[in-house]
């Protein structure tokens, strides 16, 4: 079974909830565990550009939508091609973005 790191900021211990419960679905549908790694926002943006800096990190990370130029400009991000989408059971097997 493959794993992979995931990173949030929840905002609440619900949203926490709720993640842990839509980790399980995907992880029943995929057969890919995912490890939840949270972060508070006081902590998260350094963190990510810790890890950005360096080159590594988790493999999915919640971020703050401010964020992603920044992001984007050190090279941090890049989108899953549609070969990775379909194993990891097609764009349905996602949250919907807000």
């Amino acid at each position: 079974m493959t794993d992979i790191e995931f990173s949030i900021i929840p905002d609440s211990d619900q949203d926490g909830e709720v993640i842990r419960r839509l980790v399980e679905d995907f992880r029943a549908k995929s057969q890919i565990n995912v490890h939840v790694h949270g972060m508070t926002w006081g902590e998260a943006w350094p963190v990510l550009l810790t890890t950005a800096s360096q080159g590594k990190g988790p493999d999915v990370s919640h971020i703050g939508s401010t964020w992603v130029s920044s992001l984007v400009i050190m090279n941090a991000l890049r989108p899953f091609s549609a070969m990775e989408v379909a194993a990891t059971g097609g764009a349905q097997a996602f949250v919907a973005p807000a």
